[in-house]
C-alpha cells in the first residue's frame, strides 16, 4: 500500500498458528528476506509516480468530490454525515485468484464519522479454509491527484484469528476480527481520537498470500468513500382531521418523503389505532431516493364508534422510525341553521383551464341583508339599501333554503351551499385579538401556458407573538412563436406586526411603516370547527392553507 515518503511493507511472523500478526513498514524498498518481512503490495508504485494496475490509484471510476459535514448542501439540510463509505466492485484485471475460497466478491468500507471507527467487510466468492488462508489488506487514505495516499490500514487472516491495524507513520491501532462464512469483518477497536481526526476520502484492498505475502491473489482499484447521512423520514398524510359518515371508510392518501441526502432503503410503513379497522396496516416501500418521495399510497380506515381516535403512522429504515398521528373522526350529518345572521361563506367557482383560484364570498350581515363579494380593505359592510354586493335575503329554517336576491333559492348546511356556480362554506370570522402560530401557504395561476402564463406561490406566517411573514415567488413564460421567454421574480419577505383589531378584521403593519387592513377568517375541518393549523385562513379574498 502506497505512502507518501515510503512503500507499504508489511511482516507477517510464520507460522501464522502461533499467534501473532507483526506489521510494521520499512522506508527502503530494497528489504531483503521476504519471507520474513513480506511484501504487501508488491506491485505499487514507488512514491512520486502512478504506475498501471497500481490498487491504490483509480481505475474506471475517477475521484469524486464528496461534500463534507461542512459543506453547503449539508449546511443547507440541516444535516451532517453518520458515516463515510464506499463498496469496493472494481477489480484490478491483473490479479487473477486461483480458488474461489482467495477471490472477493467486493469489500465494504465505512468510517463512523462520530466515533472514528473504521469498519471493513469482505465478502469472499466461498468461505476460506485452513488450507486456503489468505491475508486481507485494506487502506483508508486522502486523494493525491489520481493516486489513494494511504492514512492507516487494517489487516487480517482470512481464516485464522491475527488481525492488525497502523496508521501511516507507522503506530499501531487494535483491530478486531470476525467471520461468518464468506464475510469477514475488520474492525478497529482503539485510537478513535485519532481515527476520528482523519479526513478520509479513499480506500481500495487486496488480499494476499499467506504466510508470505508474496503473491497478491485479488485487488480492488482505489475509490471514493462518500459521506452518508442518517435516514431523515417525513411521513405526510394530509389533514390532521379526517373522517367519514358513521359506517364509511375514510381513504387516506400517504406520502413518505426521505429528507437525507442518503437514500432509505428497506422501509416499512404502519398503521396503527384503537376501535378502527385498517386494511392493510402494513406496507414495504423498499427504497426512496436521497431527497425523494414514494406517493399513492393509500389507506382504508373505518372508525368504530363515535370518540375521535388516534392514527399512528410508523416508518421505519435502517434501525430509525418516524412517526405520525392525525385524528380519526366521525364526520357530523350536514344540519339546518337556525339562523344565518352574522355567519360568514368564502368558496371558489369551478377550476378553469386558465385560470386558478377565482374566489367568491357571501357575508350575512343580519337578518335581512347580505353582502355578496370581497369587502373593502376589511371593513365590515353596511347595507342599507340593495346595490350589486347588497342584496335582500330571505332564510327559511324549516326547509333549510335561502334566497339570495332575485337568485334561485338554494339550501344552506353546515356543509355550505351552491350560489350562483360558486362552492361556499362557512369560515369563522377572527376574535379581536386572537393570535395564531400557522405557516401556510396558497397556490395560483393564470393563462394558457401555450402562449403566455403565470404561476405564483404565496406564503404567509403568524406568529403568538404578533408577528407575520408574507412571502411569494412567481414563475412566468411567454410562448408565442419568436418571443418566446420564461422568468421569475422572487421579490422580498414583507415583515410587520399584526392585530385582529375587530371581529373578522386584521390590521397588518409593515415594517416599512405601511399599513394595510384586511378580513380575517378561519377555515374548518371535518368536524366543522375553526382549525388555522389543520384547515387554513382567509386573508382579505385569498384561501391560504396547509401545503
Amino acid at each position: 500500500m502506497r505512502h507518501t515518503q515510503a512503500r507499504w511493507f508489511t511482516s507477517l511472523a510464520a507460522p501464522l498458528a502461533a499467534g501473532a500478526l507483526v506489521v510494521s513498514a520499512l522506508a527502503a524498498p530494497t528489504q531483503a528476506a521476504p519471507s520474513a518481512d513480506a511484501v504487501l503490495g508488491d506491485d505499487l508504485a514507488a512514491p512520486g509516480r502512478v504506475a498501471a494496475g497500481n490498487p491504490a490509484t483509480a481505475g474506471a471510476r475517477q475521484p469524486r468530490a464528496r461534500s463534507r459535514s461542512g459543506g453547503f448542501s449539508a449546511q443547507a439540510n440541516g444535516q451532517t454525515p453518520v458515516r463515510r463509505e464506499v463498496v469496493l466492485r472494481d477489480p484490478n484485471p491483473a490479479h487473477a485468484a486461483p480458488s474461489d475460497q482467495r477471490r472477493l466478491r467486493d469489500v465494504t468500507v465505512s468510517q463512523n464519522v462520530a466515533t472514528g471507527q473504521i469498519t471493513a467487510q469482505a465478502r469472499f466468492a466461498a468461505a476460506p479454509t485452513a488450507g486456503t488462508e489468505s491475508i486481507l489488506a485494506v487502506a483508508v487514505g486522502h486523494w493525491d491527484g489520481s493516486s489513494c495516499i494511504l492514512d492507516a490500514a487494517l489487516m487480517g487472516t482470512a481464516h485464522a484469528t491475527e488481525a492488525q491495524g497502523r496508521f501511516g507513520d507507522e503506530d499501531p491501532f487494535t483491530v478486531g476480527r470476525a467471520r461468518s462464512g464468506a464475510t469477514l469483518t475488520l474492525r478497529s477497536t482503539s485510537a478513535g481520537a485519532r481515527l476520528r481526526s482523519l479526513d478520509l476520502e479513499c480506500a481500495y484492498a487486496s488480499l494476499y498470500s499467506a504466510p508470505d505475502g508474496e503473491t497478491v491473489y485479488h485487488s480492488f482499484y482505489a475509490e471514493s468513500l462518500e459521506d452518508v447521512y442518517a435516514p431523515k423520514l417525513i411521513i405526510r398524510p394530509g389533514d390532521p382531521v379526517q373522517g367519514n359518515y358513521a359506517g364509511k371508510v375514510t381513504r387516506i392518501r400517504v406520502e413518505v418523503r426521505n429528507d437525507s441526502l442518503t437514500p432509505a432503503t428497506g422501509v416499512r410503513l404502519r398503521a396503527a389505532g384503537k376501535s378502527m379497522k385498517i386494511a392493510k396496516p402494513r406496507r414495504n416501500l423498499g427504497r426512496i431516493d436521497a431527497r425523494s418521495s414514494k406517493r399513492g399510497i393509500v389507506y382504508k380506515v373505518r372508525l368504530k364508534g363515535k370518540k375521535p381516535r388516534k392514527l399512528v403512522f410508523r416508518a421505519a429504515t435502517q434501525g430509525r422510525t418516524f412517526t405520525k398521528r392525525i385524528t380519526i373522526a366521525r364526520k357530523p350529518k350536514p344540519q339546518r341553521y337556525r339562523s344565518l345572521a352574522g355567519r360568514f361563506f368564502f368558496g371558489f367557482m369551478p377550476a378553469r383551464v386558465d385560470k386558478g383560484w377565482d374566489n367568491r364570498a357571501v357575508w350575512f350581515l343580519n337578518n335581512r341583508w347580505a353582502y355578496v363579494g370581497h369587502p373593502k380593505a376589511g371593513k365590515r359592510p353596511k347595507c342599507r339599501k340593495a346595490t350589486k354586493a347588497c342584496k335582500r335575503y330571505v332564510y327559511r329554517p324549516r326547509t333549510g333554503k335561502v334566497k339570495i336576491g332575485r337568485a334561485k333559492a338554494v339550501k344552506v348546511t353546515t356543509e355550505g351551499f351552491r350560489f350562483k356556480r360558486a362552492s361556499l362554506s362557512e369560515k369563522t370570522l377572527a376574535k379581536k385579538g386572537q393570535r395564531f402560530n400557522v405557516a401556510l401557504k396558497r397556490y395560483d395561476f393564470n393563462g394558457n401556458c401555450l402562449i403566455y402564463c403565470n404561476t405564483w406561490t404565496e406564503w404567509l406566517t403568524l406568529r403568538k407573538n404578533g408577528r407575520f411573514v408574507l412571502s411569494r415567488m412567481d414563475i412566468g413564460s411567454i410562448g408565442v412563436p419568436g418571443s418566446g421567454g420564461q422568468w421569475a421574480i422572487v421579490p422580498p419577505d414583507d415583515k410587520g406586526t399584526y392585530r385582529v383589531v375587530s371581529r373578522g378584521r386584521v390590521l397588518l403593519r409593515f415594517a416599512n411603516g405601511r399599513k394595510r387592513r384586511h378580513l380575517l377568517a378561519i377555515d374548518h375541518d371535518l368536524r366543522h370547527r375553526p382549525s388555522p393549523q389543520g384547515a387554513g385562513l382567509v386573508l382579505g379574498d385569498r384561501n391560504f392553507y396547509r401545503d
